[in-house]
């Protein structure tokens, strides 16, 4: 947005509030989009070295970016939108705004309002501010605050070991040798899953609890390999910016084919032999044992009802005898 003002329509009086305290920190370990879509049309990532660059090489990509459209001095950290208000009688906005303690602006709703109750406002909050302006453009995500932890799960109270949100990731948590449990399998279980067992977190395990399976795709991989892709793909791309476009679109058109095929259904056939595909990679990742215990996936032409029934029961392997103690 702050680009588009600036270089499309040539104005440059506006401001962008965050609440972060820098810019893109709120991304995750890793994402499971490739750079070369997982980046801004207008100043794309091609001179990644890897397809998946981690959470720190999107980071100082956001900052090169910033940077480089002069958008640094619009960004004002740290200032959490609180109120919007229209006043009709002069035709402009009224934005209220908190200013928020450095190293507070990643805790939740909840738990500022915690931490006011324990310790004051001031341990939270700087100060408030109204300011106004004729146009107000919201770019919030939808994903700001994540759900507080279920009421209705016992044992937090009494649990020895951190339990936090991944949305709200601890830096200083020391995973090394440690059996961890990851609940859900959404897009940031698929992030954060693999990397446990990578530099610098080297956990002992990690136990995935799910209500349903997921169909789990293998990743695209470099071409010609990683080292030669990491060798050779940033320098080539970087002197021939066509070719970082080209692969752009080459990819784009896979990621909508597979769109259209296994969530819209638009080709049967082709969905059916995806299917087959991923179950078969799936059984020869994983024990036989784990191949089915209350449920099978048995894909058939005309398994769509199945299917569907079998992502109604939850899969739930044999448990161990005794607990980790360090979980």
């Amino acid at each position: 947005m702050g680009w588009r003002l600036k270089e499309k329509l040539g104005f440059s009086q506006f401001i962008i509030f965050d609440r972060q305290s820098g810019v893109g920190v709120q991304l995750l370990q890793a994402c499971d989009v490739p750079a070369t879509l997982y980046s801004f049309s207008f100043s794309p990532f091609y001179t990644s070295k890897t397809l998946y660059p981690s959470g720190l090489d999107f980071f100082k990509y956001l900052l090169d970016v910033a940077a480089k459209y002069q958008l640094i001095d619009k960004i004002q950290l740290n200032t959490d939108v609180t109120e919007l208000r229209w006043l009709d009688a002069e035709a402009v906005w009224e934005v209220t705004l908190i200013h928020l303690v450095p190293g507070t602006d990643d805790l939740s709703a909840a738990d500022r309002k915690a931490r006011v109750g324990e310790e004051g406002e001031k341990s939270v909050y700087v100060k408030r501010e109204r300011v106004r302006a004729k146009v107000v453009v919201s770019c919030v995500g939808i994903l700001v605050e994540p759900n507080d932890w279920p009421a209705d799960i016992p044992g937090r109270d009494v649990f020895q070991g951190d339990i936090f949100h991944s949305a709200r990731w601890r830096e200083h948590v020391d995973f090394k040798d440690k059996d961890v449990v990851v609940v859900g399998t959404g897009c940031s279980a698929a992030q954060v899953v693999p990397s446990l067992f990578e530099e610098p977190y080297k956990a002992k395990s990690a136990t995935q609890l799910m209500r349903t399976p997921p169909w789990v795709m293998p990743r695209l991989e470099e071409p010609f390999g990683k080292d030669n892709y990491a060798r050779y793909a940033p320098i080539v791309f970087w002197y021939l910016g066509f070719l970082g476009y080209m692969y752009r679109v080459l990819l784009y058109i896979l990621v909508e084919l597979i769109w259209l095929t296994v969530f819209q259904q638009k080709n049967h056939k082709w969905r059916n032999k995806l299917e087959s595909s991923t179950l078969a990679r799936t059984h020869s990742l994983i024990p036989e044992k784990y191949h089915g215990t209350e449920i099978q996936l048995r894909l058939q032409a005309e398994g769509f009802r199945q299917r569907m029934a079998a992502k109604q029961a939850p899969i739930r392997f044999p448990p161990d005898d005794t607990a980790p103690e360090n979980t």
